[in-house]
């Protein structure tokens, strides 16, 4: 029976303030690992969304790409499965100011890993307390 839910950053193993440089992927915290006897697709059957506002230790909003990616356990094989601008997302209040994520493939089977990277357009500093996120997914036990 498949169900939805809401991910954060913290969901990821986001726990802490984190350095990212101009141009450079850099990982998000560890990662979501799908649970046992659980599949997870990106997005929900209805009205999904992704959206994520990225602010620094000033609590002053910048910019980046942020890309969600589906690893096997060992993180030998990835695949991209949403990549956006957060100029294109900045408000998780307003439905129409988020990106729509209708559900997607691929299946990510139990052990694996969803993994969240940001390329900050400038070098910047996230911070923990201050950075919203809002990444929709469904469930299949």
């Amino acid at each position: 029976m498949p169900y939805e839910k809401s991910l954060r950053l913290e969901d990821f193993g986001f726990t802490a303030d984190k350095a990212l440089v101009a141009g450079v992927w850099t990982r998000v915290g560890t990662s979501y690992v799908v649970p046992a006897q659980v599949a997870v697709m990106l997005g929900k059957i209805r009205d999904g969304f992704i959206a994520m506002v990225l602010k620094d230790t000033a609590n002053t909003t910048f910019y980046g790409k942020v890309r969600v990616i589906a690893s096997n356990s060992e993180e030998t094989k990835k695949v991209v499965l949403v990549e956006f601008n957060t100029r294109s997302t900045y408000d998780l209040t307003d439905k129409l100011k988020m990106l729509s994520l209708p559900i997607r493939k691929p299946l990510v089977r139990q052990d694996s890993k969803l993994i969240v990277e940001i390329d900050s357009e400038a070098n910047n500093t996230l911070d923990f307390g201050n950075t919203l996120s809002r990444i929709d997914v469904t469930l299949f036990t």
